[in-house]
Order: structure tokens, then sequence, then C-alpha cells
């Protein structure tokens, strides 16, 4: 068994969360989506592809939410990215932080 932290359960939550949000739970989603960057993050490099993903995955959840500013966390972790691993989020992100 491998615990609850670890990249499968993070997919498994992000697999979770893209259907509520499917289902228009955005509240649930928006936990079970943070659940999962939190595991990934604590198992894998800051600059791994899957956090990229995670963080992406939440951002634009924010986004659809009607969510003008995205959450301070995910800003910074999108910011300290390489602007090559997500070009579009990156920018998005960067203008969200200068508006504060």
């Amino acid at each position: 068994m491998l615990g609850e932290n670890n990249t499968r359960m993070a997919a498994s939550l992000q697999q979770l969360a893209y259907l509520y949000t499917a289902l228009g739970r955005y509240s649930e989603a928006t936990d079970l989506y943070n659940r999962s960057l939190a595991i990934l993050q604590s198992c894998l490099d800051s600059s791994h592809p899957e956090i990229t993903d995670a963080l992406n995955k939440l951002a634009w959840l924010q986004l659809k939410c009607g969510t003008r500013r995205l959450d301070q966390h995910i800003t910074t972790d999108i910011v300290r990215m390489p602007p090559q691993l997500n070009p579009t989020l990156c920018a998005l992100c960067r203008k969200c932080q200068k508006g504060r």
C-alpha cells in the first residue's frame, strides 16, 4: 500500500475534482485540487511538470468560477516556475500579481 501522500493519490484527487467541476461543485473541486497540489509538492521537485499541471488546473478552475484574481499561493508558485513550463499561465499570474 502506498499511503495517502503519493502521486497516484494526487492523480485520483484531480480526477475527482474534474468530476466535481463538471457537476458545478466548484468549492469541493477546489479543495481536491488543493489537496492534490499539496501532495505533489511534498513528493516532487517544484519544477516537475505534474506540479505545473496541477497549478494550471487549479488556476483555470478559479477563473472558471469568475475569480478575477488567483489565490496568492497559486500565483506565487506559478511565478517561481520557469516561464517555458506554462508561458500563458505564467503571464496571467504575473499580471494578477501586478494588480495586487
